[in-house]
């Protein structure tokens, strides 16, 4: 039993130890970059030998504000995660499964509004409502014309979506 405590401690400590808390800078193009350079930064609990992230992460833009709030497991992302704009209101709020967006995702205008709210299924996407800037429904129960963008963190590149929905599901070109 003795024996077992002390290697069960020992692995803790060598676990711990491989761990520690880092500033990591990043460009417009989030590619790793100087501190002089950088246009955002993260601070994060990352695995000194195996470079992943692991625990709760937040990025911020260079002026300081929070710019991303989430969990990573080795590296994955996991649990909800929540982006903002500059100005601190919330952009977008939701779930990754396995670093995969999963369940409904709800985005956000910069003026609070709610701009639509998504369901990501195994890379499967349906709206489920859309709501222009000035608040006016365009799509509701998944019926209506949609239009969007977001950063896709695999390209590094905007993607602009357009078209119509009907019942949740695309419709159309």
């Amino acid at each position: 039993m003795k024996l077992l405590l002390t290697f069960l401690a020992c692995l803790t400590f060598c676990v711990s130890y491989s761990q520690k808390v880092a500033i990591t800078y990043f460009d417009e193009s989030w590619l790793l970059t100087t501190k002089e350079l950088a246009s955002y930064f993260r601070v994060g609990r990352i695995d000194t030998v195996k470079y992943l992230y692991h625990g709760e992460v937040n990025d911020y833009y260079i002026s300081g504000k929070l710019q991303m709030k989430g969990k990573y497991n080795q590296g994955v992302k996991i649990d909800t995660f929540y982006f903002f704009y500059p100005n601190g209101n919330l952009m977008t709020q939701g779930y990754y499964l396995q670093n995969v967006r999963y369940g409904i995702w709800t985005n956000f205008y910069d003026n609070n509004f709610v701009k639509d709210k998504i369901v990501y299924n195994n890379h499967f996407l349906s709206v489920l409502e859309y709501y222009d800037k000035d608040g006016n429904q365009k799509i509701r129960s998944g019926n209506g014309e949609w239009e969007t963008s977001y950063y896709n963190e695999f390209t590094m590149d905007t993607v602009k979506i357009k078209g119509y929905f009907v019942d949740s599901l695309r419709n159309g070109t």
